[in-house]
């Protein structure tokens, strides 16, 4: 999906750390945080955002 030139992506992050995975994909991301999650013990949020494709 594509807003003003500008893509939507998915953020994947623990709520305690600034580490972060992203992603294109909503259920891809949504599905990684259960698995981190579950993993980990640690509770991981969704955040959907959007990626500048002029960004380096």
């Amino acid at each position: 999906m594509r807003i003003i030139g500008k893509e939507i992506c998915y953020i994947v992050k623990p709520r305690n750390s600034n580490d972060m995975f992203v992603f294109s994909d909503e259920e891809e991301a949504y599905k990684v945080a259960e698995r981190l999650a579950a993993a980990s013990g640690i509770d991981y949020e969704v955040l959907p955002s959007y990626l500048d494709p002029k960004m380096p």
